[in-house]
């Protein structure tokens, strides 16, 4: 159990030598989940959490970002 944990742990920390074969799983781990996920996984939350720092950053509130978003998708018939 201590050692199933501790390699969870390394796992999650990135506590593994550069060149170590753990390093290299990892990191093959890694690029092929940015090259096998398909877009479409990815599409919608991170084109409404775009929406919302373009709300936030025309100087409005949070709830009146939240909200200006709600109104756009409401307007172009998308749901959540």
């Amino acid at each position: 159990m201590r050692k199933s944990r501790r390699a969870v742990v390394d796992v999650l920390m990135w506590n593994f030598e550069r060149g170590s074969w753990q390093y290299d799983v990892i990191c093959g781990l890694i690029v092929a989940f940015i090259l096998l996920t398909p877009r479409s996984f990815f599409h919608g939350d991170f084109q409404q959490a775009h929406r919302l720092v373009q709300a936030l950053k025309s100087g409005g509130s949070w709830s009146g970002a939240v909200q200006s978003i709600e109104e756009q998708r409401d307007q172009s018939g998308g749901s959540r």
